[in-house]
């Protein structure tokens, strides 16, 4: 997608500004590239961090020798206190004003917390907020292009759980369960609280058939056909495991993680929709 626009500066110069989808930057790397920004999420949460009077997408200016993706890492690790799990290309602004052209990057990176966050080294962001992306332009409205960068980084992200789990997002999808509710795991002391199984014919990066938890259902099932709401993506393990609830049913993060925490509770893990 290609989308036209044009701002006036506070010098009163009129800058040209046109937004192009790209999977890959590699064409600008000998273009004059001034900035790199993300649009991060936290699990199903968008990040927006305020800098002096303004809300928006962290990011910032390339430093002498970085690369972008290093400038992404950086910007969001100092704007943030976040590392990135994963990132891909968006889109690039060309801006041309006064005779000049430069270029203008946007990732869409999935982040997890390093811890809280304090202050930003440079001064610029005093505070950041996970919000709902529904809600984004209550922060930041750029218009056209703005849509497109939202909607493009959740269409990426959602794909993103090493592009084998993000597909079923939202599909009916007709699993085996191997573990039944309240059986007992076969070699680790604990109880299975809800039906546990996985996708047939699916292989993931683990070696194993992909792994679901079936919610909703309180009885023992050998087969089940349900919608996949969330996906549950370890952090610290290739292993994700699908969320499958009866149709018309859905259930917060909070309570699934609730329900599944009897197994969860050994591995780092976000929620992912």
């Amino acid at each position: 997608m290609k989308i036209k626009d044009q701002f006036t500066n506070p010098d009163g110069s009129i800058a040209y500004l046109t937004y192009e989808d790209a999977d890959s930057f590699e064409h600008l790397l000998s273009k004059k590239v001034t900035q790199v920004y993300g649009i991060c999420f936290v699990g199903d949460k968008l990040l927006v961090v305020h800098n002096e009077e303004l809300w928006g997408p962290v990011g910032g200016g390339l430093e002498i020798g970085e690369t972008f993706e290093e400038c992404l890492k950086r910007e969001i690790k100092e704007e943030s206190n976040m590392k990135v799990l994963d990132f891909y290309p968006i889109g690039y602004q060309e801006v041309v004003c006064n005779g000049e052209t430069i270029y203008q990057l946007r990732y869409a990176a999935l982040l997890e917390p390093y811890g809280d966050f304090e202050s930003d080294p440079d001064g610029d962001v005093t505070e950041i907020k996970l919000i709902d992306p529904r809600e984004y332009k209550q922060y930041f409205d750029w218009g056209e292009v703005s849509n497109q960068l939202v909607s493009r980084a959740i269409e990426l992200l959602s794909k993103s759980t090493n592009g084998y789990s993000g597909k079923y997002l939202g599909k009916t999808v007709t699993i085996k369960i191997d573990r039944p509710i309240r059986s007992k795991h076969p070699k680790h002391d604990f109880i299975y609280e809800v039906n546990y199984g996985f996708v047939p014919g699916t292989k993931a990066p683990d070696g194993e058939e992909l792994d679901t938890y079936l919610l909703g259902v309180n009885e023992p099932v050998g087969e089940y056909t349900g919608r996949c709401i969330a996906i549950i993506h370890r952090t610290n393990d290739d292993d994700d495991k699908l969320i499958i609830v009866p149709e018309g049913e859905d259930f917060s993060d909070e309570e699934i993680q609730k329900a599944t925490n009897f197994q969860e509770q050994f591995f780092k893990s976000i929620i992912l929709r």
